[in-house]
């Protein structure tokens, strides 16, 4: 399970091109699975509608975004609907209360290693922007640490096998309270102390990462502190 987050949508053009990036046709599947919380059903209304909420936000300024993106990659095929739950647990992550606009999008395409599945995987977008309380922005204080914990929960709660990513320590730490059972059997897969990865990945993720379609962008923000 690989999940990545990066802020987005600073500019108009930036929606575009994202909505076009969302749309590719080279999927063998696009499918805009829900958009929530606001009166759009479409993401260029989605984006819109991201886009005015930051903008009446009143410590917006020209380098605040819209929305945030994150993708939520299995490292195996589930049905449709537990890869929805997955996004929607992801959501909750950085929107606790679940009133923010959102729009999850789900991707089919080939997985790039040998014997590989459909490559299914979601795309969660989440209005950075709260359209009340002041207009107050998304805490996303240490996000990759949060979403490399809730994907070693989901990989644990959805029989996939753990990846260690660049803050498994802090994420175990915290698992150590939050989950104890996931901690248990992070150690005895991996043990308590693995050896940190070179990159955010570790091979046989990077492959996975590389069948899904995820660009070096992605990767590298997914590898930032």
């Amino acid at each position: 399970m690989i999940i990545t987050t990066v802020k987005h949508g600073r500019t108009k053009r930036d929606g575009e091109r994202l909505i076009a990036h969302l749309s590719k046709t080279e999927n063998v599947e696009v499918d805009l699975a829900e958009v929530g919380n606001c009166v759009g059903e479409t993401l260029t209304e989605f984006v819109s509608i991201a886009a005015i909420y930051r903008d009446a936000a009143p410590t917006s300024n020209a380098n605040t975004v819209s929305f945030h993106h994150l993708t939520v990659n299995p490292a195996i095929d589930h049905p449709r609907e537990m890869l929805i739950e997955m996004a929607h647990r992801a959501r909750l992550e950085l929107d606790p209360s679940g009133e923010r606009p959102f729009a999850i999008v789900i991707h089919k395409k080939p997985r790039s290693e040998p014997g590989g599945g459909s490559g299914e995987h979601a795309h969660l977008l989440i209005a950075a922007a709260a359209a009340d309380a002041g207009g107050k922005f998304l805490d996303d204080g240490f996000s990759k640490i949060r979403t490399e914990r809730l994907a070693l929960e989901l990989a644990f709660d959805f029989g996939e096998p753990p990846v260690i990513g660049r803050h498994f320590k802090p994420a175990f730490r915290r698992l150590r309270t939050t989950r104890p059972e996931v901690a248990e059997w992070l150690e005895s897969q991996v043990g308590a102390d693995p050896a940190k990865p070179e990159s955010a990945f570790s091979p046989n993720a990077m492959a996975r990462a590389r069948g899904l379609n995820l660009n070096r962008a992605m990767l590298r923000c997914f590898n930032a502190n």
